[in-house]
């Protein structure tokens, strides 16, 4: 038997004039565990679509790619880690101002 998502909302606490108590549905999403791993798969393709971006559009800082690829830091924080580890890419600068050039190193094959 497949277990069913479980599902919350997310409340933001407003005035006390609002329905719902003074409380306002924000979005619902599943919830996932805390330390649930994604798959190898999944960090890998997020790992070459960075690169490639990152070939196209040198110079850019984390969150101009988020803009463009639809992502969060948190979602690319360990594939970067890798590909800078690897060579794959360079980063020039620290924290959010941080910028990713293309880099000529090799990747390893698992």
């Amino acid at each position: 038997m497949a277990t069913q998502p479980r599902w919350y909302v997310v409340w933001l606490t407003t005035c006390r004039n609002t329905t719902h108590g003074g409380r306002v549905a924000l979005r619902v999403r599943p919830r996932t565990g805390r330390g649930v791993k994604r798959a190898p798969e999944d960090i890998e393709a997020l790992a070459q679509q960075f690169t490639a971006f990152v070939k196209a559009n040198p110079g850019l800082r984390i969150e101009q790619i988020n803009k463009q690829l639809g992502t969060t830091t948190k979602d690319l924080a360990l594939p970067i880690r890798k590909l800078m580890g690897e060579g794959m890419i360079k980063g020039k600068g620290e924290k959010r101002s941080r910028q990713y050039f293309a880099s000529e190193g090799k990747r390893k094959k698992s």
